[in-house]
């Protein structure tokens, strides 16, 4: 996943969105099943979830979660991630988003 000032994109082995500001509706955490390690076995934990303009919620896969590589074991960084992604949505989005 990459954030900057455009957008968010997802990343993944054959895909790469990206959504633009102006279409997220909202971004935050919330505790589901999650996939573990990415494979199709899901365990209970966080995820960090973002709401299209004009989608379903759950037609987007969350952004992050606990249980991905890059957090396994590792609860207090997947909570400033989530924090520090929350705070950018809430800055580019800007007044239109809110």
């Amino acid at each position: 996943m990459w954030v900057g000032s455009r957008g968010v994109r997802q990343v993944s082995f054959l895909v790469s969105r990206t959504t633009t500001w102006d279409q997220v509706v909202n971004v935050r955490t919330a505790q589901q099943p999650v996939r573990w390690l990415g494979l199709p076995r899901t365990v209970q934990g966080q995820a960090l979830l973002m709401t299209r303009r004009g989608r379903a919620p759950e037609d987007v896969p969350p952004l992050l979660s606990t249980h991905n590589a890059d957090f396994m074991g590792r609860p207090s960084a997947f909570d400033r991630a989530a924090d520090t992604v929350e705070a950018w949505a809430e800055e580019y989005r800007g007044p239109q988003g809110r």
